[in-house]
């Protein structure tokens, strides 16, 4: 919306994650924040006198499911924004990733048992899938330069980076050798094509 005066757009807009607060921009391109709120919002006008109309964006992605140890759908999901990635063959365990603010920035890899004991968050990013065995699970990790894939330990042990060379990684699935990768990638400037990677 433009101020009264015709000097500045007020807009809601996040950095990173869903947290939006309220700003404003010059015409010469000057940024602030003008106010902010625990949660999304989205500006619909503002008043000649200067009032804001917000609107608070309370939106929510969950995960339900018909699970083994259950005769009716259970919810499993986690904080604000649950995204669901894999299960595991047996359908005790599922991985997803949480997207909203709760997760923060960097977004979140969490396994859960569909038992509904608590989440584990594995680390950052966005989740792929279970190796074979179960012991890793393949993530995205969008926010380092460039982006690549890491592999996430179940239990204990490190992450292991996979390079991901001149590509920019998309998307990304292990094959059930849990040696190589199927992934969608692209070249800075170039279409996204498919490639095995090792």
């Amino acid at each position: 919306s433009w101020s009264s005066d015709g000097r500045a757009i007020y807009f809601t807009a996040a950095d990173e994650g869903n947290h939006s607060p309220l700003r404003s921009v010059t015409l010469s391109g000057d940024e602030r924040v003008v106010d902010e709120a625990p949660e999304p919002i989205a500006v619909q006008d503002v008043s000649s006198d200067g009032k804001f109309l917000v609107i608070s964006r309370n939106m929510r992605r969950g995960i339900e499911g018909l699970v083994p140890s259950s005769p009716t759908e259970k919810d499993l999901s986690w904080l604000d924004w649950s995204n669901i990635r894999d299960i595991t063959p047996d359908g005790k365990t599922i991985l997803f990733d949480e997207q909203g603010g709760g997760a923060g920035a960097k977004y979140g890899v969490f396994m859960r048992n569909t038992d509904g004991s608590p989440a584990v968050r594995l680390g950052d990013g966005y989740g792929s899938g279970f190796s074979t065995d179960g012991k890793w699970v393949l993530a995205r990790d969008f926010y380092s330069k460039p982006s690549h894939f890491v592999l996430l330990p179940t239990g204990p042990g490190q992450p292991r980076d996979i390079p991901s060379g001149p590509y920019i990684n998309n998307y990304g699935i292990l094959l059930p050798d849990g040696k190589r990768l199927i992934v969608n990638a692209n070249k800075p400037s170039g279409a996204p094509q498919l490639f095995v990677q090792a």
